[in-house]
Parts: C-alpha cells; sequence; structure tokens
C-alpha cells in the first residue's frame, strides 16, 4: 500500500472553476489520495459542484464547509487540521495539477527522506499570451532551503509536497488575517526550519491565470 496523500484545496466561489481542478485530482496516477476540499462559506455553489465531482471518485474525500468567511490561510489550515496523510499537497481551485504530480513528489520525498519536495509550474493565460515555465531549481535534486529563499528561488506554497510529521513537529500553519503573501509566508518559515528537501524541474503544477483572479473575499 502506499503512503496516504491529502490535497488541501480551499475554495471560495469558485463554482466556475473548481470542475476541472478536481478532474485533474482525480485524474491522478497515484492510488492513495485523500481530497480535502475548505469550502470557505461561498455563496455560490462550489460546494454542491465539489460533491458531485469527488462523488464520481474513488479517492476518499470530503468537503467542510466553514459558517463564515475566513479567508484563505484559515482555509488551508482547517485542512491541515483534518488531514489525515502522511503527505499534504495544497491547490487552488481555480488551477490544475498534471497526472503525475502527487506520484512524482511522493518519489522525490521518500527517495530522500526528506521534509518537502517540489517541482516546476506552467503558467497559463486564459488571454492567450503563451505559456510560462518556470523550473525555481536545477542540478542536484537535493537543495537547501537557505539556498532557496538566498538565491530568490522559494516555490509557491502549492507546488509542494510537506510531511506532517515535519508540519506537526514544528506547528506549521498559515497566519490567518494576512491580507496578501500568507502562502509565501507558510513556504519560507518551512524552507527555514526543513532538513532535507529535493524537486522535480518538471513542471507538474499548472498555474491558471483568468480575469476573475483576486476577486474573491480572502481566498
Amino acid at each position: 500500500m502506499n503512503d496516504l496523500v491529502s490535497i488541501i484545496i480551499p475554495a471560495f466561489n469558485t463554482s466556475s472553476r473548481i470542475t476541472p481542478a478536481l478532474e485533474s485530482v482525480i485524474a491522478q496516477d497515484y492510488a492513495d489520495i485523500e481530497i480535502i476540499v475548505v469550502d470557505d462559506a461561498s455563496n455560490d455553489e462550489t460546494g454542491k459542484i465539489a460533491y458531485e465531482v469527488l462523488s464520481r471518485s474513488s479517492f476518499t474525500h470530503r468537503i467542510i464547509t466553514h459558517e463564515r468567511n475566513k479567508g484563505v490561510s484559515a482555509a488551508r489550515n482547517t485542512g491541515i487540521e483534518s488531514a489525515q496523510g502522511k503527505y499534504i499537497c495544497f491547490m487552488d481551485a481555480d488551477d490544475i495539477i498534471r497526472e503525475n504530480f502527487v506520484s512524482c513528489l511522493h518519489s522525490e520525498i521518500v527517495k530522500g527522506e526528506c521534509d518537502i519536495s517540489f517541482c516546476g509550474l506552467t503558467d497559463t493565460f486564459t488571454d492567450g499570451k503563451p505559456d510560462n515555465d518556470i523550473h525555481y531549481a536545477r542540478g542536484n535534486r537535493n537543495v537547501s532551503g537557505e539556498n532557496l529563499i538566498l538565491c530568490g528561488n522559494v516555490p509557491p506554497v502549492y507546488c509542494c509536497m510537506y510531511s506532517c510529521e515535519f508540519i506537526a513537529r514544528h506547528n506549521l500553519r498559515f497566519h490567518e488575517g494576512c491580507i496578501s503573501g500568507e502562502d509565501i509566508e507558510f513556504v519560507m518559515k518551512a524552507l527555514c526550519m526543513a532538513g532535507k528537501i529535493s524537486f522535480t524541474p518538471e513542471c507538474l503544477y499548472i498555474y491558471i491565470h483568468h480575469n476573475s483572479m483576486g476577486s474573491g473575499s480572502g481566498n
């Protein structure tokens, strides 16, 4: 049996975009995944659509609904606290992951006995601009958090897989109430505390730029 990997997806009013995001998770070539959608008090059909899509999946899944909108940091923290996996990944509800996202990051984190593994990403634009691949690191697959920070190659929170034991040991959480940059703050803390870190240069996360980005309340 493979290690269980929890994928945490905060969502707020993403009814028009969450279906392809969840379908990309369902299509993963890794067998043991727990999908946690944290609906941050959406006032559209985000929760209903997530339920309909996930009901077609064989993966363990659940939808947690906040009674009031608390912001993306609180939503991710809710996911961390409810995750049952040995490893955790974060994903935004309007992005897509390639089918080998989980399997590649899991292979790297296990092979290197690491606290964190990460990959590159592809910036995709809905306005017709060409895609842009970002690799963050090259060369030796084992890197240090210090070097990543000093070289300005800090990967986004959603390009990473984290050991749950590592997160629990350092009580890592997102800073609730942060207006912006909460993801970078979390990653910087994690990189400073991590022992071993590994990466794959493959661009396995697809970050989708669209006109409604940033219009949600805290998500």
